[in-house]
């Protein structure tokens, strides 16, 4: 729903998709539900699905996006958040999960309570209205490194706590 904002003011938006878009007989409920929603929305020509994406893959398509959003309800550790980060790829998400600490290492994450796609799609605005240049020329990547070191610190306090 926040795509559908933005494309008022940015007709030429898209948001690529990792995965299959399935023909709608024989798609899982959760891929039916997506694409329902992209129809109604008359999304169809700015989502590409990309289908499925190797690590490679992964790492290009967040190397050539001006933004990484992550608007999950429900999440744990967000590898996808992770990745994007190691990357250097701006990040808008939701507050979910453990999102919030794993992105405590930079300023390039901005944050909207999950389910609300007014602020997410002002976040996406506000971001590509800044970008005049490539994603990545501001942005010093994090230590992948010093960043899997901190998680596994996390891991065993919490392991300790118990």
């Amino acid at each position: 729903m926040a795509l559908s904002i933005v494309k008022q003011k940015k007709p030429d938006i898209s948001l690529h998709i990792a995965g299959i878009s399935m023909p709608r007989i024989t798609s899982p409920g959760y891929i039916r539900y997506i694409n329902k929603i992209i129809i109604n929305l008359d999304l169809q020509d700015n989502i590409p699905w990309l289908g499925p994406l190797d690590s490679n893959n992964i790492a290009n398509q967040l190397l050539e996006s001006s933004i990484s959003v992550i608007p999950s309800y429900v999440e744990s550790y967000s590898l996808a958040l992770h990745e994007a980060l190691t990357i250097g790829t701006p990040t808008i998400c939701s507050y979910a999960g453990a999102m919030p600490e794993v992105s405590n290492i930079t300023n390039k994450v901005h944050f909207f309570q999950a389910g609300d796609f007014y602020k997410c799609a002002k976040l996406i605005l506000n971001n590509l209205s800044q970008t005049n240049v490539a994603p990545n020329d501001d942005y010093i990547p994090i230590d992948a490194h010093k960043a899997v070191i901190r998680q596994i610190d996390i891991y065993k306090k919490i392991l300790n706590f118990y």
